[in-house]
């Protein structure tokens, strides 16, 4: 038997984490026991994302802060089909016509989330709610694969779809 044939467990962290919004990190709920430093890190860097990611008429959003969570040749998968690939550049550019439109507010909090860690790589699925235009509300699951160097965490790639009745935001990530 060789070993890869052999039974084998691998220290990978599990955590869940519930943000009614990104700015109350205190309502945070976990499965274990106490989070790592690392785990700690991923839920403020996923919790606090979307900080950026907001605006009003009379704010524009904070793309510098937005564009700090990636890695700088990071890719995006936005929810569209078939699949087009975007650079965190093409990403806010496309969100600057969105914002010159239709609508006219936006903003997004993170649910809750799901962690897990190992190593220097971790990938997180996360749920998020959308406000639009003062009054449309809209959800969907992101899935974030991030990476460690010099000590701090990274998102490599954001991949996201949209929620909708047939395929709801699962009860765990809320």
């Amino acid at each position: 038997m060789s070993a890869f044939d052999q039974k084998r467990t691998f220290p990978i962290k599990r955590i869940t984490v519930r943000t009614p919004c990104a700015d109350r990190l205190g309502a945070l709920v976990m499965n274990g026991s106490n989070w790592t430093d690392d785990e700690s890190a991923i839920r403020t860097l996923i919790g606090a994302h979307f900080d950026g990611l907001k605006w009003t008429p009379e704010t524009q959003p904070d793309w510098e802060s937005f564009s700090a969570d990636f890695l700088p040749d990071a890719r995006l998968f936005p929810a569209t089909r078939p699949v087009q690939v975007k650079t965190v550049a093409e990403f806010i550019e496309r969100m600057n016509g969105v914002v010159q439109g239709s609508l006219h507010t936006f903003e997004e909090h993170t649910l809750g989330m799901k962690v897990m860690v190992f190593g220097n790589v971790a990938v997180v699925l996360a749920a998020s709610e959308m406000l639009e235009n003062e009054m449309e509300v809209n959800h969907d699951v992101s899935g974030y694969l991030l990476v460690k160097s010099e000590g701090k965490w990274s998102i490599t790639a954001h991949a996201w779809d949209k929620a909708s009745e047939t395929m709801p935001v699962p009860e765990d990530l809320r």
